[in-house]
């Protein structure tokens, strides 16, 4: 004959697991990656999970709107990147933690967000010279974009290349000076996307 209180133990038993049941918790971000100009700007990833999650960035402008959910299907979030001031891209990640609540199992998801750099271009130095019987110089140009040589004070000077991407390494050579007097090359070099973003150089050459 079954024990009536066994019965009612296995029952409590049984209760008891059932309200201990642990979720799992899961999370998905979708697009994983997005790409910016140096503007900054918004994106929108959706987010999907089985419980409550929150969203942080350690980059300091950064929001995320909302900042965190509770299984609300799939939620559109919106990233909102400030305006770029590095000198070189930027890949910022944004991340997305789901946590049952009281619970220790976590489940993650990141988006990833290059930011391009901000356009600048500059010289390593502001001018050289030139010996009067001519001769030639280089000096380094760094530029976050592709630039060219927008022009040039001396028609007779050889600058090479005229062009590139990024930073190289400028030659700049004049004919010797037998024009009676002193002279000065002043030479601008601009982004090609922008002309308005450029910088000077200038080389001094004295007179024979």
């Amino acid at each position: 004959m079954i024990n009536r209180s066994h019965i009612i133990l296995a029952a409590l038993v049984l209760l008891v697991s059932a309200c201990t049941t642990t979720v799992t918790p899961t999370i998905k971000v979708q697009p994983a990656s997005s790409q910016m100009d140096f503007h900054g700007g918004q994106t929108t990833v959706y987010v999907s999970s089985n419980t409550f999650w929150t969203a942080s960035c350690e980059v300091e402008g950064v929001t995320v709107e909302p900042a965190s959910g509770f299984m609300s299907g799939i939620e559109p979030v919106v990233i909102t990147i400030p305006e770029s001031t590095s000198a070189v891209t930027q890949t910022i990640r944004v991340s997305f933690v789901a946590q049952e609540e009281g619970g220790t199992s976590k489940s993650s998801g990141k988006h990833w967000v290059t930011l391009a750099s901000r356009p600048w271009i500059g010289f390593a130095e502001d001018s050289a010279t030139i010996p009067a019987e001519g001769g030639g110089i280089r000096v380094r140009i760094e530029a976050s974009r592709p630039w060219k040589v927008a022009s040039s004070s001396i028609s007779q000077a050889e600058v090479t290349p005229a062009a590139a991407d990024g930073t190289t390494i400028l030659s700049v050579s004049l004919p010797r000076n037998d024009t009676g007097a002193a002279r000065v090359l002043t030479l601008t070099c601009a982004l090609q996307e922008d002309a308005s973003v450029k910088a000077v150089f200038t080389v001094s050459q004295p007179a024979l």
